[in-house]
């Protein structure tokens, strides 16, 4: 097998993995935005969510 074509191929996974990485790190924030905006309550479960305005 052609070592550059395999270079390439390794090239193309690594951009997507950062691409995914990426992408995994925006959500996990969009995650921790709502946890930070839920309303709980008594028994803490979540009610609803704060005003993101507020």
């Amino acid at each position: 097998m052609d070592p550059n074509y395999v270079a390439r191929e390794i090239e193309k996974y690594e951009v997507l993995i950062e691409e995914l990485r990426y992408q995994i790190q925006y959500f996990l924030q969009k995650i921790q935005e709502l946890q930070c905006l839920a309303v709980l309550d008594e028994e803490g479960e979540v009610t609803s969510y704060a005003d993101w305005a507020a």
